[in-house]
């Protein structure tokens, strides 16, 4: 993975998110296995993905109403559904903000939402699938001992003794 490529900013085109101000995303949980085995399934009308150059996606469509102005919920920068893994939440909601920290700068991730709508999992991970905290980390961590080797490369390269020569 060229972690230098995706962390490096580059001009705004349409499926890249804002890195300035806030963005809001909804992800749909999957069903757990007890509410499958309860025979439930999502909400009618619950709209689990949107468009890669959404920017003002729908969550929520009423399903009852074929009016134009029945009730939606929308204006959010993208939905992410059931089969998004935490590694796909983190790449296209929060990486792209991070280079801002390289930078000196901020960048905060806020998840909202009902206990046991999936928080903890998103943010920590569980078993093997790595939350967007440690993402985010390993992340920048990967970044800054790229940068450091580049340093050092540059270092090197000034014409003085090489200590690394064994022979």
């Amino acid at each position: 993975h060229d972690t230098r490529r995706t962390m490096t900013p580059s001009k705004k085109d349409n499926n890249e998110i804002e890195t300035n101000g806030v963005s809001v995303f909804v992800r749909v949980r999957p069903l757990t296995p007890l509410e499958q085995e309860k025979g439930f399934t999502l909400l009618h009308g619950l709209v689990t993905t949107s468009p890669e150059t959404a920017g003002n996606a729908v969550a929520f469509i009423n399903p009852s109403s074929s009016s134009s102005s029945s009730p939606s919920i929308g204006g959010f920068e993208g939905v992410l559904g059931p089969e998004s893994c935490n590694r796909d939440i983190f790449t296209k909601c929060f990486q792209k903000r991070l280079p801002t920290v390289l930078r000196g700068g901020t960048a905060s991730l806020f998840c909202y939402g009902y206990t046991g709508g999936g928080k903890t999992h998103t943010v920590i991970g569980y078993g093997d699938e790595r939350g967007l905290f440690y993402l985010a980390a390993e992340s920048l961590l990967a970044e800054l001992n790229e940068l450091q080797q580049s340093k050092d490369d540059d270092d090197d390269g000034d014409g003085g003794d090489d200590d690394d020569d064994d022979d």
